[in-house]
C-alpha cells in the first residue's frame, strides 16, 4: 500500500513539475515572438496555477507549514 501512495505522490509531483515547465516555456515562447497578449495569458494561466498548488499544499498540512 505504500509504495502505491508514494507512486501516486511521485506521479503527481512529476507531473505538476512538467506543467510548470510547460507554463514557462509558453511564456518565454510568447514573449520571443513579441506576443503581448499571449504573454499576459500564459503568466495569468501559470500565476493561477501556483496559487491553487500553493492553497494544495497549505491545505493537507492543516494550513501549518
Amino acid at each position: 500500500m505504500f509504495m502505491q501512495v508514494a507512486r501516486a505522490h511521485y506521479l503527481d509531483t512529476v507531473e505538476k513539475a512538467r506543467q510548470g515547465y510547460m507554463e514557462h516555456e509558453d511564456i518565454l515562447k510568447a514573449f520571443g515572438e513579441g506576443q503581448s497578449n499571449q504573454v499576459q495569458q500564459a503568466l495569468r494561466k501559470h500565476i493561477q496555477t501556483v496559487k491553487e498548488r500553493i492553497l494544495e499544499i497549505l491545505d493537507r498540512y492543516g494550513r501549518k507549514i
